[in-house]
């Protein structure tokens, strides 16, 4: 007997999963600049790398949708970050989100929204975003003040449809049929800390704060190998652009970019192809 309710459990379990990680509709997906295009000598911008992300209003619905009330979340404080804990019926997965700045409410919501979206792919919860090709637009069809970069609302048209032409040839076939929440696409949602409107800047940035040139290149490319690792090991990227981020020097850049080429070939990627895309999309 105890056999057979195990056999049930579990079935039931594959099928919660299955409808967990169905596609979402075009229109609850959201679109962010995760890497600037570079302007060349002659002012020509190259290409900036933009990525798909759902928020967590739209993955706790998910959960509501599938589970009903048969499913809790505890956050934890931990050393640097928050520990997200998700219980599905008798399952229990937990995962840590992580923030370089706590100095306001965005910053403390971004943080939460972190973990509780990095759980909830545990379950399947968005995964099929991590399916998606990168996506590059072109800097020239983008908005822009001073080194701040926004995509306007034509562009996010232009990527909704290139979503939907995914789903259509290859993702309802590996995750299935859509699951819509009743999301608009021009809907509110769920406002994250990088989605968040930019203040009007007092004055143009300080020349003086810039970083060198040859600097802010290594550490684009090293932020690129970092996603095509994320990419083939099938995780977030944050936490290794967090690494990128906070390398002071070339010394510690270069250090990192070899370690995200090792763990790439040992995974069976080519870094030397990933690196070749690099500089083609920033052609001087």
């Amino acid at each position: 007997m105890s056999g057979d309710t195990l056999d049930w459990e579990v079935e039931l379990g594959r099928e919660l999963v299955s409808d967990l990680r169905r596609p979402f509709a075009a229109s609850a997906i959201r679109f962010k600049i995760q890497s600037n295009p570079r302007q060349n000598a002659k002012g020509e911008w190259g290409k900036a790398l933009v990525v798909s992300y759902i928020d967590a209003r739209t993955a706790s619905e998910r959960l509501n949708a599938v589970c009903g009330l048969g499913w809790s979340e505890v956050f934890t404080p931990v050393d640097g970050g928050l520990e997200c804990s998700i219980r599905v019926g008798a399952t229990v997965h937990t995962d840590v989100g992580w923030s370089r700045s706590r100095g306001s409410d965005i910053d403390l919501k971004a943080l939460y929204s972190d973990a509780f979206k990095r759980c909830a792919v545990k379950y399947g919860v968005g995964v099929s975003l991590y399916a998606l090709p990168q996506q590059w637009v072109a800097g020239g069809e983008l908005d822009h003040r001073g080194q701040n970069f926004y995509l306007p609302a034509k562009v996010v048209a232009q990527l909704r449809e290139r979503y939907e032409k995914w789903l259509k040839d290859e993702g309802i076939a590996f995750f299935g049929e859509v699951l819509d929440h009743g999301n608009g696409p021009e809907a509110q949602g769920d406002v994250e800390a990088e989605q968040a409107p930019a203040p009007e800047p007092e004055a143009e940035p300080s020349e003086v704060a810039a970083e060198p040139a040859n600097l802010t290149r290594l550490r684009a490319k090293a932020r690129y190998m970092a996603d095509a690792l994320a990419a083939k090991s099938d995780t977030d990227p944050l936490d290794m652009r967090t690494l990128v981020d906070d390398a002071p020097d070339e010394a510690a850049l270069a250090v990192l970019f070899k370690r995200f080429c090792a763990d790439l070939k040992g995974l069976g990627g080519d870094p030397e192809k990933v690196a070749d895309n690099f500089e083609l999309a920033h052609a001087a």
